[in-house]
């Protein structure tokens, strides 16, 4: 039975490792930086418009919506529609949920680094 959503996981960008920091507050690097925003553009691209984000509140996971919903400017949701919650680190460690109405299944950028082989390749830049 064919819902008409797509559910997408997104993996958070490169974070530094930087002994003595606490992992929630790691922060992304300037590649991490600049492959989030590739994996906005990349999400534009292939028409997939979140309607509602789910993001863990660690530092890194922020900071990679921060980016990606700036690449995709005006198709990212608002405000309203993102939460940021600590449970979601229980859920699935360091990933970002996005909820999509679009109806094609499609694997993203960052799941090159998952288990299964997607089915689009993504590099950034």
């Amino acid at each position: 039975m064919d819902s008409g959503h797509t559910l997408v996981v997104l993996r958070h960008a490169k974070a530094a490792g930087e002994p003595g920091v606490n992992d929630t507050q790691r922060p992304l690097t300037g590649r991490g930086r600049r492959d989030a925003g590739a994996a906005g553009r990349w999400l534009l691209a292939q028409g997939i418009r979140p309607d509602l984000v789910l993001c863990s509140s660690a530092r890194r996971t922020r900071e990679t919506w921060e980016q990606v919903s700036a690449a995709m400017g005006a198709a990212a949701p608002g405000a309203d529609m993102v939460s940021f919650e600590d449970r979601s680190m229980t859920l699935a460690p360091r990933v970002c949920w996005t909820w999509s109405t679009s109806s094609r299944t499609t694997r993203g950028p960052y799941s090159r680094w998952g288990t299964t082989r997607p089915r689009r390749t993504w590099s950034p830049g």
